[in-house]
């Protein structure tokens, strides 16, 4: 995943937790 992004498919910004 990038930076800030998580989840199995990087469908999460785990900044804010919203979808991508």
């Amino acid at each position: 995943c990038a930076t800030g992004f998580v989840g199995q498919r990087c469908e999460f910004k785990d900044l804010d937790g919203s979808y991508i």
